[in-house]
């Protein structure tokens, strides 16, 4: 049986030596304790970081990266990769006797 006391222990949520009133004292004290809506900063945050991360590529590494002559190389798909995952079927097992396994290389 979940006991609703024991959820808010100290012991669970608090560093040793802290209890609840000392956080009470430091807010009257003008302390200022995060609060759950405090993230949502980061994701305005994550926005102009991936926007300040394209800018660099287009801008700038792009122009430098074919400057030093570095090309972009496309990699081949595997096609037992391919097979493996899309042609994938389950072998009939109506005789025990003829079942094959797939065998990975």
């Amino acid at each position: 049986m979940l006991n609703i006391a024991s959820f808010w222990d100290e012991q669970h949520w608090l560093p040793p030596g802290v209890t609840w009133a000392d956080l009470e004292q430091f807010k009257k004290d003008g302390g200022r304790i995060p609060h759950l809506s405090d993230l949502w900063i980061v994701l305005p945050i994550a926005l102009l970081m991936i926007l300040i991360r394209r800018l660099f590529e287009y801008t700038i590494g792009t122009p430098v990266a074919n400057w030093l002559g570095i090309k972009v190389i496309l990699s081949e798909k595997s096609s037992q990769t391919t097979n493996f995952f899309f042609d994938f079927r389950m072998p009939e097992f109506q005789n025990w006797r003829n079942v094959k396994f797939w065998k990975i290389t």
